[in-house]
């Protein structure tokens, strides 16, 4: 909880995607360069999504920035009074 005082979710957010790229790049490297595949960067890299689209999403909304699909909606003629 005091993260979230401390940075908004999208902050958050894009820090779990450079810790998503970190621990992507330290797999591949174990698995081509070593050999050896790290075991546990799969999941860490599943829970690393899901919160980072979670957390996303909720600044996406907070900020108003979802994406609306208006072609419809701009070719009606414009809203009179009721």
């Amino acid at each position: 909880m005091r993260l979230l005082r401390r940075f908004d979710e999208g902050t958050v957010a894009t820090l779990l995607m450079a810790g998503m790229l970190l621990v992507m790049s330290a797999q591949v490297t174990s698995r081509y360069v070593f050999n050896s595949p790290l075991a546990w960067t799969e999941e860490a890299l599943r829970y690393m999504y899901v919160w980072m689209v979670f957390l996303g999403g909720s600044a996406g909304f907070s900020d108003r920035g979802h994406i609306a699909m208006t072609v419809f909606s701009d070719m009606l003629p414009p809203r009179r009074g009721l």
